[in-house]
Order: structure tokens, then sequence, then C-alpha cells
């Protein structure tokens, strides 16, 4: 599916979910770092936010010293790009039409 998408079909799963106060940051985290991309991008259908959220959870448990543990924005964003399967991309200057839409 691609990534505009994915994002649409979990902003549209998170409406009536009993958690989307701790999944909504996450979405617009995913969402962020999909800006990055050529809107041609493919994410596979089985991924879902709540389990990119569980999986930073348990990351983040078995990582943790003296109770907690903290991402960094790098971190963070590489994280979430791993579990949506997409590849690193280089930063460059160029700017992204879809970021005026």
């Amino acid at each position: 599916m691609k990534k505009n998408e994915f994002i649409e079909m979990m902003r549209q799963d998170l409406e009536t979910h009993p958690n989307k106060n701790q999944l909504i940051p996450v979405l617009e985290c995913m969402k962020e770092i999909l800006k990055r991309y050529p809107i041609d991008t493919e994410i596979d259908t089985q991924k879902a936010v709540e389990d990119c959220f569980n999986q930073i959870k348990e990351h983040a448990r078995k990582k943790q010293q003296n109770g907690c543990y903290y991402f960094t924005p790098q971190e963070s964003t590489d994280f979430i790009a791993a579990y949506l399967g997409v590849e690193k991309v280089k930063q460059d200057c160029r700017v992204d039409l879809e970021d005026f839409l």
C-alpha cells in the first residue's frame, strides 16, 4: 500500500481506538518520517501504529536503566523507519511539494 494510503488507513483506525491518545503521537512520527520518501513508497499492510507502539514499549522496557529509557530523536526515527520497512534516506536540501499539501 502506498505511504499516503497507509497513513490515512491508520488515522481512520485510530478514530475509535480506546488508546488513541497514546497512539496518535506515533502516527504523527510516522507521517513526518514518511514525508522524506517518494510518494510511491510501499508500506506493508500488516504494519500498524499499535504494533509499532508496543514494539517501542518493549524495546524501552528491555533497555531501561533505573526504571526509565530515553529514545533520542534519531533513534526514534530509525526505529520507526525500520518498523515500517523503509530504508534510510539521505538528507538533502530538496523541497518536497508534499510538505505544502
